[in-house]
C-alpha cells in the first residue's frame, strides 16, 4: 500500500487536515479526479490568508458536517464558519447530541468501550438520512470542487468520503489508505490537546479517538457490505437514487 501521507495537500493556512482525495484509483479503471472532492478540518481554523486561499480553489460547495451549536462563540471549534452566509455553504450534521443520531447512552457505552469502527457502524446505522444527504450534496453541487468537512475531518467527514469513494468503485485499502493520513496530519494538534490532561484514563481515550487506522475504515466498509449490501445499496434504502449515483460517478472519476 502506499505512504497514506502523500496524498495531495491543500496550502489552507491554520487547517492541517486539508487534502484532495483525487488521483486514487477505482477498480476497473480510471481515477478519481483531482480537484473534485477536497477534504479538510474545521474552516474556524482557517487564518485569513487561509479563507482566501479557499475561495482561491473555487469550490462550488462546502459541506459542514459539524452538529448544531460547534460552530458557536461557546462551542468547540468556535470560530463563525467564513462562508456560512454564501451560496455555496451546506451545514448537513451528522450527528446532533439529544436531538438525532446514536442514541446518547449507546454513543457512551461505545466511546468508553467500544472501537472507533464500532462507533462508525453505530453511526451509519442511525444516521443514513444524513449521510445520505451529505452524499447527495456532493454528486448535486454544481461544477467545481466539493469540500466536506468536521471539526477534525477525520471521522465524519471520513465516513462521507468513505461512502463517497466506495459507491464508485475506489478499492477499500485505498480508502483506509486515504483515511490513515489523517491522524499524521493532525498530530501537533492532538499532541497539544494531550499536554493538558494529565488524567491517565481521559489521555487512553483521547489517543485511541484521535487514531485513524486503516482496519476503522475497513470495518465500517465490512459493515456496509455485510448489513446493505454495500455503499451504493444503503445509500438508496436512505434516498438516493440511481440518477444521484451515476452523477457522483461522472463528477468524481475520470478516465485519465
Amino acid at each position: 500500500m502506499p505512504d497514506p501521507i502523500s496524498r495531495p495537500l491543500l496550502d489552507w493556512e491554520g487547517c492541517l487536515n486539508a487534502r484532495d482525495v483525487g488521483g486514487l484509483p477505482v477498480v476497473g479503471g480510471g481515477r478519481i479526479r483531482c480537484n473534485a472532492l477536497l477534504r479538510a478540518d474545521s474552516f474556524g481554523h482557517l487564518t485569513s490568508a487561509g479563507v482566501e486561499a479557499v475561495r482561491r480553489c473555487g469550490a462550488s460547495r462546502i459541506i459542514d458536517l459539524r452538529y448544531s451549536g460547534e460552530g458557536q462563540p461557546d462551542a468547540p471549534h468556535a470560530a463563525p464558519h467564513p462562508f456560512a452566509e454564501q451560496e455555496l455553504y451546506r451545514c448537513i450534521p451528522l450527528f446532533e447530541p439529544g436531538v438525532l443520531g446514536i442514541d446518547p447512552q449507546l454513543l457512551a457505552k461505545l466511546q468508553a468501550t467500544g472501537t472507533t469502527g464500532e462507533i462508525y457502524c453505530a453511526s451509519v446505522d442511525h444516521n443514513g438520512l444524513r449521510i445520505a444527504a451529505a452524499v447527495s450534496a456532493i454528486a448535486s453541487a454544481p461544477p467545481g470542487p466539493v469540500v466536506v468537512h468536521c471539526a477534525e475531518g477525520k471521522d465524519r467527514t471520513g465516513i462521507v468520503i468513505a461512502l463517497a469513494l466506495a459507491v464508485v468503485g475506489v478499492d477499500p485499502q485505498h480508502i483506509a489508505e486515504d483515511y490513515a493520513a489523517s491522524a499524521g496530519l493532525l498530530a501537533s494538534r492532538f499532541a497539544d490537546e494531550l499536554a493538558t490532561e494529565l488524567n491517565p484514563h481521559t489521555r487512553e481515550t483521547l489517543q485511541r479517538r484521535h487514531a485513524t487506522d486503516p482496519e476503522t475504515i475497513l470495518m465500517l466498509l465490512d459493515h456496509l457490505e455485510s448489513r446493505y449490501a454495500g455503499a451504493a445499496s444503503y445509500l438508496r434504502i436512505h434516498g438516493v437514487d440511481d440518477a444521484q449515483l451515476l452523477a457522483l460517478r461522472a463528477r468524481l472519476v475520470t478516465a485519465e
